[in-house]
């Protein structure tokens, strides 16, 4: 039967709020991303908490906080189970990274108790890593369903989910990007063909399309211009996705122009582990990559300009002017924001922004500001002193008398449980030996006259006093520290003489006393800072997503059956939504549900499975894709029926997106609950059927088949010319490859070898 899907967006449905939708297949629920905003408010993930503990599966496509933000709060203040969590392996370690740099950046400043490092552990270590291309099957109470990881283009591990049950393929893609990166492959469209639902983001639809070499000669010539006039930049980035891409790309260029007087700082709290990471993963790279590796036996992350800093007293030891990339993106949180108050007010400093601000946050602020006065507040976590100071060690004085209080009422307890219950297992057989030993002790000299039990239970000794050991303190050099014979001679001091040293002893005592607990006395607080905002502000476009122009021609090459537009304005899907009704001719509809809304996608066939007799069985199957075809006449019976007329795949079979015959029932036809046999139909009633060609190749690809057989070829404006006056093209929107030229030798053998790259039934 044709399976039930259905869409329902949680977040990110009409604008740019993280991603988190809601996928049904058949009443199995597969939560698709499961991101958080940078406030961090629970109530925004209201919609998220009615469905958490009733989702089957989740598919994480990114490392960054729209898609993988809310994932420790869900799994363990919501619900969400962890049994089927699906990432690919750059996904799983870098994701783990970004969120210790999140919890760090907001504990540093203040109190927060949404999640700790606990449960990033316990979530990432549940997840299960899959390779790109790697097929995983799911159980469901309605067969199986299929899911593979495709690169995404965007982020190391990012990937674009394909979601397979039976002839059904449903495809999620969000933040893809079709063009190679430094350190990443393309998105490979081509593997994408007819799917029946396309879920996609069109957040960049009005992206300019703008080449590689003017975007990064303008960043570099920016940042040149500001270093070189004695100023400094800041470049607010993630922690372990696109700052990946920009790091590589900042130290090549310093290496090949040899910018020594210059320094470049990645500031993080996980800036090591980051790095270490990606060095370890070059197998998920792009190919220039990987062989520039295998040649040099050298990685391209052990940067040679590029220093890592955990605080901002490192990046002090930083020399000249420094380039410092720092998190986060948003400025919401992160030393970011620290180092952009001091140094906003400066204007031979720049703050260069890569990625597009997301809304209600600083960095969108402070892009679209009207004017240079900006309002922020700062939160802090500050050592305490004086009478605060006091308070508190007085307060954990009395927690910790309470617990020892409370510590030795328990084991006093358990001492008198213990003793109880001793007592209560020697009264039986004191019992039963005493007038036997009695009587024995006139009769048998060699008995003692001791009353001996036979218990094998043992009393526990008394506890005894307890005894304090002194407490010494040595010095650097192993020297017991006499602290009265130091007091004393202080003391004894000429009057005004030894102040400072009765300061340093207080001040010693009182971190002594600090020390003895396990927690350091902080408390948080927050300023509101009024910032003159003096600094340059450049914007240079690193997000690494396709541009509107691309979005279109991809939309028009993959040719989906069904179309769901997300994470964009009104405008954006408005835009896209008449373009595909207009240029893309095969897509059937249209959707954009708002958030809690939901789509319900009618497939418009009924599949139903069918078994093969032993001669069909050992029919030849022809491998094309994930699947294997072939083409048969058959007649279709069930046990109840004697004789179903003749279906013929060429009258009522149904196509799915790789071409695949399936034998169809109409809804109406009847049935047995038992599964019908297809047995091979008499020669008489086979009809011929036309030839059917399988698969799919690029004109490019065709070119270096024609070189290797040594025939001289050539593009011009987009058509293949081949010796001989023949011609090959491809037709705008179609898979079709079109030969012509004079009927000759030539063109025979051309044909002939075009075919031998398909599969033809």
């Amino acid at each position: 039967m044709a399976a039930r899907i259905s869409f329902r967006p949680l977040a990110g449905a009409r604008d740019q709020t993280p991603y988190c939708f809601l996928l049904e297949v058949d009443d199995f629920r597969i939560l698709l991303d499961c991101g958080w905003d940078d406030h961090f408010r629970p109530d925004e993930l209201a919609h998220l908490a009615d469905v958490a503990p009733t989702i089957d599966a989740v598919l994480l496509s990114h490392a960054d906080l729209p898609h993988i933000g809310a994932l420790p709060y869900a799994v363990n203040k919501l619900g969400l189970s962890t049994n089927h969590i699906y990432a690919t392996g750059p996904v799983g370690k870098m994701g783990q990274m970004f969120m210790y740099d999140t919890y760090q950046s907001f504990r540093s400043v203040e109190e927060f108790a949404l999640w700790d490092l606990d449960d990033v552990d316990t979530v990432f270590e549940s997840i299960r890593l899959v390779r790109y291309m790697q097929r995983v099957e799911l159980s469901t109470p309605t067969g199986t369903i299929e899911i593979s990881a495709h690169p995404s283009g965007r982020t190391l591990g990012g990937a674009v989910w394909r979601i397979v049950k039976e002839t059904e393929e449903i495809v999620y893609a969000v933040d893809f990007n079709h063009r190679k990166e430094k350190h990443l492959n393309p998105w490979c469209i081509e593997d994408f063909h007819r799917p029946t639902l396309l879920i996609a983001d069109v957040a960049n639809a009005l992206g300019p399309h703008e080449g590689r070499k003017i975007r990064d000669k303008d960043f570099f010539t920016n940042i040149l211009e500001t270093l070189r006039h004695g100023g400094n930049v800041l470049i607010p980035i993630d922690s372990a996705a696109r700052v990946l891409e920009v790091m590589l790309l900042m130290d090549q260029y310093w290496t090949f122009n040899r910018l020594r007087n210059y320094s470049i700082a990645f500031l993080s709290n996980t800036s090591f582990n980051t790095v270490k990471f990606a060095q370890s993963q070059l197998e998920w790279m792009c190919d220039d990559v990987t062989n520039y590796f295998e040649a040099s036996r050298e990685n391209p992350f052990s940067f040679s300009y590029i220093q890592l800093c955990h605080s901002l007293e490192e990046l002090k030891s930083t020399r000249g002017p420094v380039v410092v990339l720092a998190t986060t993106a948003s400025l919401e949180y992160g030393m970011a924001r620290e180092l952009f108050t001091q140094w906003c007010d400066n204007p031979s400093n720049m703050v260069l922004f890569t990625e597009h601000g997301r809304p209600n946050t600083l960095a969108h602020a402070v892009m679209s500001r009207e004017n240079e006065s900006i309002t922020v507040q700062m939160k802090r976590r500050v050592h305490l002193d004086g009478e605060e100071l006091e308070e508190w060690m007085q307060m954990k004085h009395l927690e910790r008398e309470q617990q020892r209080i409370d510590d030795a009422e328990r084991l006093l307890q358990e001492e008198r449980k213990e003793l109880e219950e001793s007592e209560m297992a020697m009264v039986p057989d004191t019992v039963t030996v005493l007038q036997p030993t009695i009587n024995r002790y006139f009769t048998d000299a060699s008995v003692h006259d001791l009353i001996v039990t036979t218990s094998s239970h043992h009393m526990r000794p008394y506890p005894m006093f307890p005894s304090n050991l002194p407490k010494f303190d040595y010095d650097e050099f192993g020297e017991h520290v006499q602290w009265d014979e130091i007091l004393k001679h202080v003391n004894e001091s000429p009057d005004g003489e030894g102040e400072d040293d009765v300061l340093m002893m207080d001040a010693r005592d009182t971190l002594d006393a600090i020390e003895e607990y396990d927690e350091e006395p902080t408390k948080c607080i927050v300023e509101e800072l009024q910032l003159n905002v003096r600094c340059q502000l450049h914007f240079v476009d690193l997000e690494g997503r396709s541009d509107g122009r691309s979005i279109k021609n991809i939309l028009s090459t993959i040719e989906p059956r069904k179309l769901i537009l997300t994470h964009a304005n009104d405008h954006c899907i408005k835009l896209m939504t008449r373009y595909v009704e207009k240029h893309v001719k095969q897509c059937e509809r249209v959707l954009s549900p708002n958030i809690t809304e939901t789509a319900s996608i009618a497939t418009g066939t009924s599949v139903y499975n069918a078994m093969l007799s032993d001669e069909l069985s050992r029919m030849p199957l022809f491998p094309a894709g994930n699947y294997e075809l072939s083409f048969i006449d058959a007649i279709m019976r069930v046990a109840e029926v004697e004789a179903i007329p003749s279906v013929s795949a060429s009258g009522s079979s149904a196509t799915d997106s790789k071409g695949k015959e399936e034998e169809t029932l109409e809804p109406n036809t009847t049935a047995s609950s038992s599964a019908p046999v297809l047995e091979a139909a008499p020669l008489d009633r086979i009809a011929p059927h036309p030839a059917i060609m399988v698969g799919e190749l690029k004109l490019s690809d065709f070119k270096k088949l024609l070189d290797d057989a040594g025939y001289h070829c050539a593009f011009s404006k987009g058509v293949l010319l081949v010796e001989g006056g023949i011609s090959l093209s491809k037709p705008s929107h179609s898979r079709r490859i079109v030969v012509k030229g004079p009927v000759s030798p030539v063109y025979y053998r051309i044909r002939d070898l075009l075919y031998q790259q398909y599969q033809i039934i």
